[in-house]
């Protein structure tokens, strides 16, 4: 059967992870080099984009909701070094970002992933943004 006519697999709708998304017209060598360096990280991109360096990341975690996941990340920037904090701070782009697969399937009809309230203040209190990316069903 060509992949013209292939079914897609039913898939509701759930959660990915959530990454660490930073970026910043001066140098995240520092940052970038501590990060990658943690074992429980997992460096996706280490880059120049559009004039800004940028690094995103994940956790390897047990914790599979989109709570404790960003709780770790939180974590893992309060616990930064000051030369990699300094980085944070000065970063334009400081995301959590919550990553959803889109359901190929029409229930159920929704996907509630909550963010506890201590969660969302931490965020804020380091300067970081919640951002929501949901991606297409698989093809």
């Amino acid at each position: 059967m060509t992949s013209k006519h292939r079914k897609r697999s039913a898939e509701p709708a759930h959660f990915l992870n959530v990454d660490l998304e930073i970026g910043s017209r001066m140098s995240l060598a520092p940052l970038s080099a501590e990060l990658s360096a943690n074992r429980n990280v997992f460096e996706l991109f280490v880059g120049r984009v559009r004039g800004l360096a940028r690094a995103h990341y994940e956790v390897h975690s047990r914790n599979h909701t989109a709570d404790t996941i960003a709780r770790d990340l939180v974590r893992l920037v309060e616990s930064l070094s000051p030369q990699a904090r300094k980085c944070w701070d000065r970063a334009s782009v400081r995301d959590f970002n919550v990553g959803i697969q889109s359901s190929t399937i029409a229930t159920p009809h929704l996907l509630e992933l909550p963010l506890e309230a201590k969660t969302v203040a931490a965020i804020a209190e380091l300067g970081g943004r919640i951002v929501v990316t949901v991606y297409a069903p698989p093809s």
